[in-house]
């Protein structure tokens, strides 16, 4: 299916202006909401194949495969690179293939729970105006 105007802009923009970033995309095509847009965008079909054809024509875009060779390549010292970018090209190429699972706890005030109420009061208030 061929993509509208608005569509194919954020496209144009999602590959190039925006580097990548889907509500610069969705607000430099004009979409009202781009956040939300831009990310629902994201999951349509049409974009998804129109944004792997950019990728597979433009030769200036590295492969995931490319990236991973490159840093394996940094990482075994292949070019006599220092310490210090065999240590980045490795914990680069472990993050690649989900070797690290980063988890993020979230505590209230001395490490206790978070406290919801006046959230879930603010929510109703909103709701209850409407």
């Amino acid at each position: 299916m061929a993509l509208s105007e608005k569509r194919r802009r954020f496209v144009e923009f999602y590959m190039g202006l925006a580097g990548g970033n889907a509500s610069r995309a969705a607000e430099l095509a004009g979409y009202a909401a781009p956040r939300q847009a831009g990310s629902r965008l994201l999951t349509n079909r049409d974009i998804r194949e129109a944004v792997d054809a950019r990728v597979e024509d433009d030769p200036t875009i590295a492969t995931r495969e490319d990236l991973q060779r490159f840093w394996t390549d940094t990482m075994l010292g292949m070019a006599g690179q220092q310490p210090r970018d065999q240590l980045k090209a490795s914990e680069l190429l472990a993050k690649s293939q989900a070797v690290f699972i980063e988890r993020h706890r979230h505590e209230g005030p001395n490490g206790g729970p978070i406290e919801t109420s006046l959230a879930v009061r603010f929510i109703k208030s909103k709701k209850a105006k409407k």
